[in-house]
């Protein structure tokens, strides 16, 4: 069982480098109020997390995950709850 399995509507999206501010604008669009997005990168996270933040997104960067090879970092972005 992988880690994503665990959410019943877990997706894996592949980011491409040239296409990184249309892909975090995709995120934000398809995302539910409540929804989460999960992001493992090896470079560029404070511009993913800049990104979606200003697309309305809760984000925030991890501290380096040494548990992978390359080392990684992970953006997690949340669509708050609708009012």
């Amino acid at each position: 069982m992988t880690q994503l399995s665990r959410w019943p509507c877990a997706r894996y999206v592949r980011i491409v480098w040239n296409a990184r501010d249309l892909s975090l604008r995709e995120i934000a669009r398809v995302l539910k109020p409540g929804g989460v997005a999960v992001i493992s990168d090896l470079a560029l996270t404070e511009a993913s997390v800049h990104g979606l933040t200003k697309l309305g997104l809760a984000a925030t960067r991890s501290a380096i995950v040494f548990d992978t090879f390359p080392f990684q970092c992970i953006v997690t972005a949340l669509r708050p709850l609708a009012r």
